[in-house]
């Protein structure tokens, strides 16, 4: 579904990623881990088309899409749960919803949002809300369900579980399950390395910038050193 090649993506003279390439197959959840600026939320954004990549190309159903917009990404069924969520606070919850939703037609717009409103009770119970005032585990929740308006065939989450409480954090995996099955294809950003682990059909590490290594999601739980591989003290 996704193929990325070769990517390299800087930041005027600093190189934030150098000759990344990853696969993600249809159906599959696949996570990318690594250390805090390794490259990981700068693989999602270029991506998506938020950051413009200096070399390689990125295609999705063997179509390039490497110089699309984040708006066309979205067209073609690839949407982003962005990092710190990033939300439209002086919105409401629905409208933040009917926004994320710009591309639908204005009918099925209003049944996404009634599906999840379904799949986020919370949400449907603050509708009227402004989104600034929402707790941070009902922001999250807002910042997937307007991931999901457009109902992508590929959803890219950055560090989906950053700052939520524990009871929260396993509500958000077991959801990344659920839409697995539910035919959506995942590439998930995240900190929790071992719980991503327990969900994930593969991996990639990145550090400094640099794919190091790709595996099974088996695989990488059966490093017993899985601590100094992720932080770069191991090889």
């Amino acid at each position: 579904m996704l193929k990325v090649e070769g990517l390299t993506t800087r930041y005027g003279s600093i190189t934030g990623l150098r000759d990344a390439s990853i696969v993600v197959q249809a159906g599959e959840i696949v996570g990318v881990i690594g250390p805090n600026g390794a490259g990981k939320t700068t693989l999602l954004n270029t991506i998506i088309g938020l950051l413009k990549p200096a070399s390689g190309t990125i295609s999705f159903d063997d179509a390039d899409v490497t110089a699309l917009t984040p708006e066309a990404m979205l067209r073609r069924g690839v949407a982003l749960v962005p990092e710190q969520r990033r939300l439209f606070t002086e919105l409401t919850v629905e409208e933040n919803l009917l926004v994320a939703g710009i591309t639908c037609k204005a009918s099925d717009r209003h049944e996404r949002m009634r599906e999840i409103k379904e799949l986020f009770p919370v949400l449907g119970e603050r509708t009227t809300m402004l989104a600034g005032y929402l707790s941070g585990g009902e922001a999250q929740q807002l910042a997937i369900g307007r991931g999901l308006m457009s109902s992508p065939r590929l959803l890219l989450m950055d560090e989906p579980t950053l700052g939520l409480a524990p009871n929260l954090i396993s509500t958000v995996f077991d959801l990344i399950a659920r839409l697995r099955e539910d035919g959506t294809t995942l590439l998930v950003v995240e900190q929790n390395a071992r719980r991503l682990l327990e969900i994930a059909d593969r991996v990639y590490l990145l550090r400094t910038g640099n794919v190091v290594s790709e595996a099974t999601a088996d695989a990488f739980r059966g490093r017993e050193n899985l601590f100094d591989v992720y932080m770069g003290t191991s090889e």
